[in-house]
């Protein structure tokens, strides 16, 4: 997403992708199809919110729901996996953060994931919220889940310029909101792609 100060368009970051965490899942030998979301892309200045992740397939049994795009000026944030961050006028309306989508789904889809953020006229509002956390202090919305050690789906934050990120390949973490201390606004940071792990033991 895109950061404006100055000017007073303020932008929220993207939502983390969902995560689904199974554990003892019992397949039987066959052949399965896996496919990895992209994350989604920042837009540029002169366009509305960021894209949205794509979803994360496994086979026809999971589905890991790609993070919401982060609102510009005192837009809504996209649902996603994780919402995406709401954006904000200095001073006036404030855009409410996107709806979480992961822990709504059913079966063996439900997960983790949270609303993003409101924005604000006083400051830039968050990132969307992250996988495995839930709603309360807007300082942890970016806070992802540690699976085996690694973590993932991190939601993104609003940054000044080269501060702001990209999420990183295959984490499902959301892009951060971009902006500068002039009037012009820059294109936001990408989410990170996909992932699915399988773990099983050796015997």
């Amino acid at each position: 997403g895109r950061l404006r100060y100055g000017a007073g368009k303020r932008r929220g970051g993207g939502g983390a992708g969902g995560l689904v965490l199974q554990e003892n899942y019992y397949l039987v030998a066959d052949t399965y199809t896996l496919t990895v979301g992209n994350g989604g892309a920042g837009r540029n200045p002169s366009a509305g919110r960021s894209y949205s992740g794509e979803n994360s397939l496994f086979d026809t049994l999971i589905t890991a729901i790609g993070g919401g795009g982060g609102a510009q000026s005192a837009g809504a944030g996209s649902a996603g996996g994780s919402g995406g961050g709401g954006g904000a006028w200095d001073g006036g309306a404030d855009g409410a953060g996107g709806i979480a989508q992961q822990p709504l789904q059913v079966g063996d889809s439900l997960g983790f994931g949270c609303n993003g953020q409101a924005g604000s006229g006083a400051m830039p509002g968050y990132g969307g919220g992250a996988g495995g956390i839930t709603d309360g202090d807007p300082a942890d919305f970016s806070t992802g889940m540690e699976v085996w050690g690694v973590t993932y789906a991190a939601g993104g934050r609003p940054r000044r310029g080269t501060d702001a990120k990209s999420g990183a390949a295959n984490t499902g973490n959301g892009g951060d909101g971009r902006g500068t201390s002039g009037t012009s606004g820059q294109t936001g940071k990408n989410g990170g792609s996909g992932i699915i792990v399988v773990r099983y033991p050796a015997y």
